[in-house]
């Protein structure tokens, strides 16, 4: 990597090309790096802390680094080092214990972010409104059992809301054991008396099947959904089947000689469905696709929609 000694000025900076580092004549220790990515310059600082040699990264070159802001910064560590404050400690001290809101906005920048967009929508939105003025303060390791039951307590007004900030608040938690934010085995969201939840159970009312039946045509005719999640739809009015028993159903549980399907085995048995007239149009509408054994077909080749 080349490495210039020259009074750092932005017009300096901006002659860096991808690899060179340049470093001030007038603050030992005070450089800037460009890296590969030519539009990509850190201001950085090394110095001797004791008998260590301690690297710091001060910010990427623009707003707020400025060569003085970036100046002013390491006079600041200077300072301290002179007070026999190693700010190096310090930050990695910081970076070891974190707080929850810092800890979090990794855990949503790194994991959340490969989850399905509602639910990104949704652990957000419960971070930013719920979980950061409660906790977001304290620092992950220190966030007690009482600390969580407590925000559960507070949250009882919307009681099922309350249960799945808890089940967001575990699943974090286990994740900043693992990246050793906190200790093994001390997720304070474990053991947290959930809210009782009931299922409800509602059936569509004659004017709602017909305003699905309108829904589903249009989408059939102007072509905005596949013509499988359309039938998977109109299976599940005819069949009154699960969700799940539509989607994964193959063609080897479909017998029209005998107008019914079996589906799999389960805890009590195997259960056969018999089919009307419309279910079986339904299917036989649907064409086979070679090696997906799936009446409902999916984007990905063999496998069935999600």
């Amino acid at each position: 990597m080349p490495r210039i000694a020259k009074n750092i000025t932005k017009t300096v900076i901006d002659g860096l090309k991808a690899g060179e580092t340049v470093w001030d004549t007038k603050i030992t220790g005070f450089g800037v790096r460009c890296q590969s990515d030519a539009n990509n310059k850190v201001f950085i600082f090394k110095t001797r802390i004791g008998s260590r040699q301690r690297w710091f990264t001060i910010g990427k070159y623009g707003s707020p680094w400025t060569v003085d802001t970036a100046r002013a910064n390491v006079k600041i560590i200077q300072g301290d080092i002179a007070k026999d404050v190693d700010p190096a400690a310090i930050r990695d001290a910081k970076l070891r214990n974190p707080t929850l809101k810092a800890a979090a906005d990794e855990y949503l920048k790194t994991e959340v972010s490969k989850m399905r967009p509602a639910s990104i929508t949704l652990y957000t939105d419960f971070f930013n409104r719920l979980i950061y003025p409660a906790l977001g303060e304290s620092r992950a390791e220190q966030i007690k059992f009482s600390d969580v039951s407590s925000l559960h307590f507070d949250l009882r007004n919307t009681p099922i809301t309350a249960n799945r900030v808890v089940a967001l608040l575990s699943k974090f938690f286990n994740w900043c054991e693992l990246k050793a934010f906190r200790h093994k085995h001390s997720n304070p969201a474990k053991g947290v008396a959930l809210n009782k939840e009931k299922s409800k159970e509602r059936f569509l009312s004659p004017r709602e099947l017909t305003r699905v039946g309108v829904a589903l045509a249009r989408a059939e005719r102007n072509e905005t959904e596949t013509p499988f999640a359309i039938a998977a739809i109109r299976l599940l009015i005819f069949t009154g089947c699960r969700r799940d028993e539509i989607l994964s159903l193959r063609w080897d549980q479909v017998d029209f000689n005998n107008a019914m399907i079996t589906l799999p085995e389960t805890k009590t048995g195997s259960r056969v469905v018999y089919l009307s007239a419309p279910a079986l149009e339904v299917l036989s509408s649907l064409p086979h696709q070679k090696k997906n054994p799936h009446v409902i077909v999916g984007q990905s080749e063999g496998r069935r929609l999600v």
